[in-house]
């Protein structure tokens, strides 16, 4: 039957049925009483407007996407895994500090000691000769002055060039002579003997700064080989933190993803509660079209019928299920009181 036949019905304009009688034919009509007409009259016109209108589409967010707490905790954790972690780090620099004696520890390099030379050591004294032409001209001129003196005597005693005279002459030349070379022995030994003395200290200085610079190589291998046990020890003690900072961090990461999460439900609530004021005002007026249905049935005696109580659903299509639940409801009533 179509709703324009029913709508006439309800409004009692067609006849219901006829009966034979004696005298001819009879045609009786049920229609409704005229308090209801109207509320049926209502009641199809909302139906007709609601069925016409379309399911009512929800257009609103209805899942809350994962916020910049979670992603960037998620991404944390992705690279921690990726890199290795402090762990990875410090195992690399760990090999390498084994692989290459140390990282980057200190290395001290010595200082070289340089003795001071007397620069005159291997010098020839370049006035020892005139010194001893000096010294021996001296000598001479004594000699002349002895040997004038020797012969003034002889002479005046009448003995000059005889034997005595020689001998005291022979005399005289011998201590002349040696005079003149002890002068140059004594100078010369003397020149040497000082060379001598400067080279022995340019040499004795020499080994003193040699033995300077063996002690200082020492200290500076002795620094260096503790500079280098401090790195390698240093990387080791930095290997066993590794674990618990990576923990720490991994610890972290995930107390964010935590808070993330708590972030993204309580979003994800919002939408909801959002989602359920629009399904009910959204359901307002199938409601509302079941509460008159139900009101309607009670006046004509069928009890209540067709009454949708609305609730939060996943899919607007509830909507077509309240609303076909209410027309068989009406229909139903209608049918039981004999309007149709």
């Amino acid at each position: 039957m179509s709703i324009f036949l029913l709508k006439r019905k309800a409004l009692g304009h067609v006849p219901c049925g006829s009966s034979p009688s004696s005298g001819g034919s009879s045609t009786t009509t049920q229609e409704l009483p005229g308090y209801a007409q109207p509320t049926a009259q209502d009641i199809l016109t909302k139906s007709t407007d609601l069925a016409n209108s379309g399911v009512p589409q929800y257009t609103g967010q209805t899942y809350a996407q994962a916020n910049d707490t979670q992603t960037n905790a998620i991404q944390g954790m992705t690279n921690l895994a990726n890199s290795g972690g402090v762990g990875g780090q410090v195992s690399g620099s760990v090999a390498n500090t084994a692989n290459n004696g140390g990282n980057n520890y200190g290395t001290v390099q010595a200082t070289q000691a340089t003795a001071a030379q007397n620069p005159y050591a291997t010098a020839v004294n370049p006035y020892t000769q005139q010194m001893v032409n000096a010294a021996n001209q001296q000598t001479t001129q004594a000699f002349n002055q002895n040997a004038m003196n020797i012969n003034s005597q002889f002479t005046n005693s009448g003995a000059f060039g005889g034997s005595a005279y020689q001998n005291a002459a022979n005399n005289a030349n011998t201590t002349l002579a040696n005079a003149l070379a002890n002068n140059s022995a004594n100078m010369y030994g003397n020149a040497y003997n000082q060379a001598v003395s400067a080279a022995s200290s340019n040499a004795a200085l020499a080994t003193q700064a040699s033995l300077a610079n063996q002690s200082a190589n020492l200290q500076a291998d002795s620094l260096n080989s503790s500079n280098y046990n401090t790195a390698q020890g240093r990387a080791l003690t930095a290997a066993s933190l590794a674990p618990t900072l990576d923990a720490n961090t991994l610890s972290q990461l995930n107390a964010a993803y935590t808070g993330g999460t708590a972030l993204q439900t309580n979003d994800q609530n919002a939408l909801n509660a959002q989602y359920q004021q629009w399904y009910q005002a959204a359901m307002a007026p199938y409601e509302n079209l079941g509460v008159e249905e139900s009101g309607l049935s009670a006046a004509l005696g069928n009890g209540a019928q067709g009454v949708t109580n609305s609730t939060q659903s996943a899919s607007p299509f509830a909507v077509t299920s309240g609303l076909t639940q209410s027309g068989v409801g009406l229909l139903g009533s209608l049918a039981q009181g004999g309007y149709l």
